[in-house]
């Protein structure tokens, strides 16, 4: 392995304030990192003290680069099985909360960290995020999780009766958002 970035002389400020340092690690996007995120590059970092002329390698730290879409090009429509068949809402199909309990599909990609937004739409081509209503999936989280997600009554209800659209979309922990929002689930609001 050869060495990566420039070395950072370690100021007299730095050491008294004792403080984690932050390394840049310099990506570009021509670098073929593209493992995703459970491949892992290995990364080592050299102190070369003044008081001794001998250097001091790092323990080995797992780092991940991730520049993948969760989901890639594809996510399903939300699952919805209170509702199903018809994907009609009425008072009497949300959770005692006053909650539309919906199930996102796993996807391709799915890891610990991911965000989901929750999205409602009147016309399936202007979307609005649901406030308060993220969910971060947990450590230990993959793409065999299942993943519970909650509409609010209130977000319902802004949207006012008639056919809607619920959909989702996906943050990883690296940043990436999914490249396409899932497919709108149409559902018919009967909730004033």
């Amino acid at each position: 392995a050869s060495p990566v970035g420039v070395a950072h002389t370690i100021t007299d400020q730095e050491e008294m304030d004792a403080k984690d340092l932050k390394l840049i690690l310099p990506l570009a996007p021509n670098d073929n990192n593209n493992w995703g995120p459970k491949t892992p590059h290995v990364l080592r970092y050299l102190l070369d003290p003044e008081y001794t002329a001998v250097n001091v390698f790092s323990r080995p730290i797992n780092i991940y680069v991730d520049r993948t879409a969760p989901g890639g090009g594809l996510l399903g429509e939300l699952e919805i099985p209170l509702i199903e068949p018809d994907y009609v809402v009425t008072p009497d199909k949300l959770d005692s909360s006053g909650r539309l309990v919906a199930r996102v599909p796993s996807y391709g990609g799915q890891y610990e960290g991911d965000e989901i937004t929750l999205l409602t739409s009147r016309d399936n081509v202007n979307w609005d995020a649901v406030a308060g209503a993220n969910v971060k999936l947990p450590p230990g989280a993959s793409e065999n999780t299942d993943v519970t997600v909650y509409f609010p009554l209130a977000a319902l209800l802004a949207l006012a009766d008639g056919q809607r659209w619920l959909g989702y979309e996906i943050v990883d922990r690296a940043g990436n958002r999914s490249t396409v929002r899932a497919v709108g689930r149409p559902v018919t609001l009967l909730l004033n």
